[in-house]
């Protein structure tokens, strides 16, 4: 292998594994803004069943 070929080999080797840590580190971040999301989520559900739950009370008491 010629030194022009093992210095391509090389930068496509550090390319890829570029792409690769870059791909990684926006799952992770998909990752935290889904659980965020979810909590928050969850945390919405639970206040329109509380508001639902005391305005059933308020019309059939």
């Amino acid at each position: 292998m010629t030194k022009k070929q093992e210095l391509e080999k090389k930068r496509k080797k550090n390319t890829n594994d570029f792409v690769m840590e870059e791909k990684v580190e926006a799952n992770s971040k998909k990752t935290e803004l889904y659980k965020e999301e979810r909590e928050q989520t969850k945390k919405y559900v639970k206040s329109c069943s509380t508001a639902s739950l005391s305005l059933a009370k308020e019309l059939f008491i």
